[in-house]
Parts: C-alpha cells; structure tokens; sequence
C-alpha cells in the first residue's frame, strides 16, 4: 500500500522548491521494473512459458507504480519521470510486437490515470527506442528523454516524427562530448541541439545520459551555464 508517509520527504521538496526549481517525482515504468528484477532471460522465457503469469505479475506491479504515481501527483510534484529503460544500441531490448502485447496496453492506462489527476508524465528510454516513438506519443507522454547519440536515436527524426506533441529532452552526448577537455566542444553541441529541435519551442537542453563519472565537474557547470545563454530566445 501507497500511504501519505511515502511521499513526505517529497512532499517537503516541493514545499522548500516554490516556483523556482520543478520537483520530479520518479517511478518505475514496468517494463523497466521487471528488466532489472527478473534479469531480461528470464522475462523472455516468461513471455514464451508463462504468458498468464506474466501478465498477473504485471498488472500487480503497474497498480503499485500507478498508485504511487498518483501519491506523488498530489504531492504536488511538477511532473512524474517515468523511468522505464527499453533500449540497447541499435534496438529495443525486446520486440516492438512484444512490448505492444505485454506491456503498453496496461502503460497507456497508466499514463491516463495520471493525466486525468492532472499530472504531466516526462518518459525516460536509455537505448534506441525509435521503432516504437509513435507508440510513445499515442499514449499521451508530454515529453520524452534520453534519445541517446550513441545508441543510434537522431534527433531530428524525432522531432520531425512526434515534437508537435512531445517535449524533446537531450540530447548533448554525454559520453563523448561532456567529457571533452575542450569546453567549445559542449557549447558547440548544444547550439546543433537548439537548431535541430528548438526553433519552435518544445526542448528542454540536457545531455543525453545522466552527468556520470568521467565528466569533470567544470563541464557541468559550464554545460549548464551555456544552456541558459544559448537556449533563451
């Protein structure tokens, strides 16, 4: 069960945060959930041997998420981050029919219980998730990120396919250029990203990967800093 004491500390978040700093409140998609739980060989097996298990196994765990969704919702958080890894370089981790049959009907209701709570859902893929971007945008997502450099994902594929009903989030490459020793390389990134999805609106400037280790803390604060000054139109 989801009680009130679960959210407290984001409660208070939101409550220190006021209208300068947007509070994400962060839960599993299921797909991602049972990836790392059940490791992906033993959710493929499941799919072939145990279809009915599978899906019981599911829908209990999109009622707690959804559930806890809905907690952090009224919360007051300014939007849910849906973390829900689906890709590798290349393909989705599982395939596009396969994540239509077992999972996106139960996240499509997901995402609506949400909406009709008056959330705003941002949808988190490592991985190359092209084949299924449509799917993603049917649901109802208002903005989706990594759209990752190195696992294939081009940005201006997607904004040309879903950026009049998604927000992009991304996509300077973290790997590579946020660990370049020369700081032009980053700004010069950023301002390609802004000309690719920006023009109208509908980005948000960020890196298409957390800020892992191996990127010196002066490339975050100057990525973060060029950003402000290059993103204002």
């Amino acid at each position: 069960e989801v009680t009130d004491e679960d959210v407290q500390q984001v409660k208070e978040a939101v409550a220190e945060a006021g209208d300068e700093i947007a509070v994400f409140g962060s839960v599993r998609g299921t797909f991602g959930f049972l990836f790392i739980t059940l490791g992906l060989e033993n959710l493929t097996y499941a799919m072939y041997d145990e279809p009915e298990l599978l899906s019981e196994i599911i829908e209990a765990a999109d009622d707690f998420w959804t559930r806890l969704g809905l907690k952090l919702i009224e919360a007051g958080c300014t939007a849910l981050y849906v973390a829900n890894d689906m890709g590798m370089n290349g393909s989705t981790l599982i395939s596009p029919a396969q994540l239509r049959e077992f999972f996106f009907p139960s996240l499509r209701r997901q995402i609506a219980a949400w909406k009709a709570a008056g959330g705003k859902v941002l949808f988190h893929s490592c991985g190359n998730v092209d084949a299924v971007l449509e799917d993603l945008a049917d649901m109802g997502i208002d903005a989706l990120n990594n759209i990752q450099v190195h696992s294939g994902m081009n940005l201006a594929s997607v904004k040309e396919r879903i950026g009049d009903r998604v927000t992009i989030v991304g996509n300077v490459d973290a790997t590579g250029v946020m660990c370049s020793e020369n700081q032009e390389d980053i700004a010069e990134a950023i301002r390609q990203v802004v000309e690719t999805a920006g023009g109208d609106g509908g980005l948000i400037i960020a890196t298409d990967h957390s800020f892992h280790e191996g990127i010196p803390q002066k490339n975050v604060l100057y990525f973060l800093e060029k950003a402000r000054e290059i993103g204002k139109f």
